[in-house]
């Protein structure tokens, strides 16, 4: 499998520890909550992905079935829409995202970064942890992921 891939899962993985940050708000933290909040969605639509979609995953070793879930993480974490993008704008032969990453990438680090801006926007905005417009945004984020569950990606 891509190293990058799993260079890039863990990195989700690491933003996400962030989300364990309660120290005074800076945009710095602010703006890795909201990458870590994307890498949590495309973590667990991952899980599910290789729990309940992947072909024959029960027979796959433990080990195997974690490295494909971390692998997925950033192409669930950015979803249905980086996908559709990547579609549109794919330049010569088509193909999944795993088969093009040097496409597909910068369509999903362009969109995860502008959700990340609107996430450390809110958080610095508003002084509660309440935020209507921010769990909007991460509902949209799940259903926007859950969207890519179906797909083979790393076919």
């Amino acid at each position: 499998m891509d190293t990058l891939l799993t260079s890039l899962g863990l990195l989700l993985i690491a933003t996400t520890l962030t989300l364990m940050v309660f120290s005074p708000r800076t945009w710095v933290v602010a703006f890795a909550h909201g990458f870590g909040i994307q890498g949590i969605i495309g973590g667990l639509v991952s899980a599910v992905q290789v729990g309940f979609v992947v072909e024959n995953s029960g027979t796959m070793p433990i080990w195997q079935r974690v490295q494909f879930a971390v692998q997925g993480m950033p192409f669930h974490a950015a979803g249905w829409t980086a996908r559709t993008a990547y579609e549109a704008s794919t330049v010569g032969a088509s193909g999944t995202p795993q088969s093009h990453l040097d496409q597909y990438l910068p369509i999903a680090a362009i969109q995860m970064t502008a959700i990340s801006l609107i996430v450390a926007w809110r958080k610095m905005r508003d002084s509660d942890n309440t935020d209507s417009v921010l769990i909007l945004l991460i509902l949209l984020l799940l259903a926007n992921s859950g969207a890519n569950i179906m797909l083979a990606w790393w076919s």
